[in-house]
């Protein structure tokens, strides 16, 4: 994957021993075409010793781009030997890839990932690396500059309901296509395709293309199509499109990612955001209570060690409210609950507490018509990879006659290993969890970002304002001495 470099293309400051390249790769292609937000940047930083003699104990800093999230576990030592990386948080978020030693003529190239939470029109994205210590005869030592333009994704996915609660099965879910054109020339031939994603069924005829001039549509065998002639340059103006599918599985996730081809994706068909819907039955007393309890986990597979998280979604179906509902959770086998999660969320006249590994919520009052609260916890799985982490809750009150409460839906959630985008292991973005390796801590100059650097500018800031209203005091000074002696 990584291009062959001449010597003279190694970027370097001052007369470091250690040369630095960074390259940046989108699909495993690298490419200068603009980024869409949301993208998963794969960055490889190519390292080498040009000296003679060996380089003991350097640092090389990533200061993470500030419009980016850190792809969790994705830094990697790779080819390098005697590496170690760590994350680091300060005011900024820093990968330091700590080395003990590399030989003459020795390298390697690291790599981490970073996904763009960029929205606004024709940002930048700008990567460099610091070299601290031994091979950097400077302060500090910098790879070339990384950069490219991002835009806001042309083509994103919506799905109602994506709030987060399940859909039980036979329920119906709305996909939305936004189809907008953030570049400064018209977009003639957009064409937008998305499957009916697995466990769900086609609604036939409800593909449209709503109000969207210029639109055609095409749903043969499930398979729905949308044609644009030309999405014009109008910031603001979406065009919108739609079709909906039935759930089709009792349990589960459904997931779904479109594609479209037109000018602004170079690089075949170009996909869309993922949305993921979870599928659960709602658990309701036998004799149509008025309340209704289910539950969802977050992430769907999760990792030795991962943070779980369990929302637990309660429901009026009446006109009146229902007062005096209490639900109960019990942490699962096999996890352990995070002190201090329970939460109750903005709900309010709602108690939320832990004890003797049971979790409990008490609501004075669930208001009518189908309202929706949001009831959540968090555990950390201990049990190994192959295992299934299996949890169902319980609730008493509004309209609930069972003696030992009513059950909500189960939860299974597999215990695997995670793998990133960018094909490092990985969880969620922006866990601050270590990856591992030596940490080497840099000396000399802070590096952009760093709370040193920050409070410098902060300083300078001070100072030039100081001297600014120094300057205009000494003028006016001068301005009246002037006039009493005019006078």
């Amino acid at each position: 994957m990584t291009a062959a470099l001449s010597p003279a293309s190694w970027a370097t400051q001052g007369s470091s021993g250690i040369q630095m390249h960074l390259t940046q790769y989108i699909d495993g292609v690298q490419s200068s075409k603009p980024i869409f937000w949301g993208t998963v940047v794969h960055y490889q930083l190519d390292v080498t010793n040009a000296t003679g003699a060996p380089s003991n104990s350097f640092s090389i800093v990533v200061p993470l781009p500030r419009d980016g999230i850190y792809v969790a576990n994705s830094a990697t030592c790779g080819t390098v030997p005697n590496c170690g990386a760590t994350e680091k948080y300060s005011s900024h978020d820093n990968l330091i890839f700590g080395v003990t030693e590399l030989d003459p003529g020795a390298g390697g190239t690291l790599a981490f990932d970073v996904t763009l939470r960029i929205g606004a029109q024709y940002q930048s994205i700008t990567e460099v690396a610091h070299l601290f210590g031994d091979g950097c005869s400077a302060a500090v030592c910098s790879s070339n500059k990384a950069t490219n333009h991002v835009l806001p994704r042309p083509v994103s996915l919506l799905g109602f309901p994506n709030n987060g609660l399940p859909s039980p099965q036979g329920s119906t879910i709305i996909y939305v296509l936004n189809v907008k054109n953030p570049s400064r020339h018209d977009q003639p031939d957009v064409t937008v395709n998305d499957s009916t994603p697995p466990g769900t069924n086609y609604i036939a005829g409800s593909a449209t293309c709503l109000k969207s001039p210029g639109c055609t549509v095409n749903d043969a065998g499930g398979n729905i199509g949308y044609h644009f002639d030309d999405v014009p340059v109008h910031p603001g103006k979406k065009f919108k499109v739609q079709y909906s599918v039935q759930v089709a599985v009792p349990t589960g996730t459904i997931t779904n990612t479109a594609s479209w081809l037109g000018d602004l994706c170079s690089q075949g068909p170009c996909a869309t955001n993922t949305v993921q819907q979870p599928v659960a039955g709602a658990a309701v007393t036998s004799t149509g209570g008025a309340i209704s309890v289910s539950k969802s986990g977050s992430p769907a597979s999760v990792e030795p060690g991962q943070k779980l998280t369990y929302t637990l979604s309660v429901a009026n179906s009446s006109a009146n409210p229902q007062n005096n509902v209490v639900v109960h959770d019990k942490v699962p086998v096999g996890t352990t609950y995070v002190t201090g999660s329970a939460s109750c969320g903005h709900t309010g006249g709602c108690t939320s507490s832990e004890s003797g590994g049971t979790v409990t919520f008490s609501l004075s009052s669930v208001p009518p018509n189908g309202n929706n609260i949001a009831l959540t916890f968090s555990v950390t799985v201990d049990v190994a990879v192959g295992t299934t982490i299996t949890n169902a809750g319980t609730w008493s009150g509004g309209g609930c006659t069972a003696s030992t409460g009513c059950t909500t839906n189960v939860v299974d959630t597999p215990v695997g290993v995670a793998t990133s985008p960018g094909g490092g292991s990985g969880g969620a973005a922006g866990d601050t969890g270590p990856v591992g390796g030596v940490t080497q801590i840099h000396t000399g100059l802070p590096w952009a970002g760093s709370k040193p650097y920050v409070l410098g500018l902060l300083g300078f800031g001070l100072l030039a304002i100081g001297g600014g209203l120094l300057w205009r005091e000494l003028v006016g000074h001068r301005r009246r001495r002037a006039e009493v002696a005019s006078s």
